[in-house]
């Protein structure tokens, strides 16, 4: 047979044969969704063909023409070649993903997605957003008496704040959990590691994690109290491309011991480990915008 169309319509006519064979065999076949196997299997069938012959061509040829050892040389440098293309598309797509992908874990059984991010020039950070909100500035902050993140000077100190906003502590002594990240225009890269954190408890020196590209310093617990409030979280430095970062992750709690009893639910110790818990999974999603995730020093 050497009519090019007759041989191209008997390959489709095999194809919708063994689409509707195999949906008779699975219960009958669905107009609604027929096209979609025969499409995918043209496809495969036309890439199958397209290969063969730009890997095969040349190598009959030689064979015919008695170059037995050149049309194995062929043969094997063309999927050498092919395979280096797949090696370094693979890396490519890597890259992308690390770069792109959404963090995904699993809470109480079901998936939580790290469906939203903030980003500059330099750096993103993802969070879920069915348990945080995004605060630019201070006024956007859920009332509290211990903001989810300090309120700074002015807007133009606040930076970001990703704000606890479930459900899962209402009616509790806990007034607020927060991440917050701001640039510190006023250090330089000399002083970004080295200038001392305010209301600090425990060493003075922080945990330096320094590599060619960042370095991220993680500092002691802070904390603050006043008229049956306080609060307690920790501090983190990172310095990349010449810019200062000072992230800190807070929770604030009321007194359980000043209500009366029976009026409120204690957010207890173990309460706010699971907090700091979130606060830190958030965290660990900081990435620098060329795809490197920072790795904070543990505190």
């Amino acid at each position: 047979m050497k009519n090019p169309i007759v041989n191209a319509l008997l390959a489709l006519a095999y194809i919708v044969g063994i689409v509707y064979l195999i949906n008779h065999i699975a219960g009958g076949a669905d107009p609604d969704t027929i096209l979609m196997p025969i499409m995918m299997l043209s496809l495969l069938t036309l890439s199958a063909a397209v290969m063969a012959f730009l890997f095969l061509k040349q190598p009959v040829e030689l064979l015919i023409d008695g170059k037995k050892q050149e049309a194995v040389t062929v043969f094997f440098k063309t999927i050498g070649v092919f395979a280096l293309i797949t090696f370094v598309v693979y890396l490519l797509l890597l890259r992308w993903m690390m770069t792109h992908s959404k963090t995904v874990e699993v809470k109480d059984g079901a998936p939580v997605s790290y469906d939203q991010n903030i980003s500059d020039d330099r750096i993103k950070i993802e969070y879920p957003s069915d348990e945080f909100g995004l605060a630019v500035k201070s006024v956007q902050l859920p009332p509290s008496y211990i903001p989810a993140c300090d309120r700074g000077v002015s807007d133009a100190t606040f930076g970001y704040c990703i704000y606890y906003k479930g459900t899962e502590y209402t009616g509790s002594t806990l007034e607020s959990a927060g991440l917050s990240i701001r640039t510190r225009k006023d250090l330089t890269p000399t002083t970004c590691i080295s200038d001392p954190v305010r209301n600090i408890s425990g060493p003075l020196t922080p945990k330096v994690n320094a590599t060619s590209e960042y370095t991220a310093a993680t500092y002691g617990g802070v904390g603050d109290a006043a008229l049956g409030h306080y609060a307690s979280g920790k501090v983190y430095r990172l310095l990349t491309d010449s810019t200062c970062y000072e992230i800190k992750t807070q929770v604030g709690r009321s007194r359980f011991e000043n209500y009366p009893e029976g009026a409120i639910k204690n957010f207890t110790d173990d309460d706010e480990a699971k907090m700091f818990t979130r606060l830190e999974k958030v965290l660990s999603t900081l990435t620098l915008n060329s795809g490197t995730r920072v790795t904070l020093p543990l505190p």
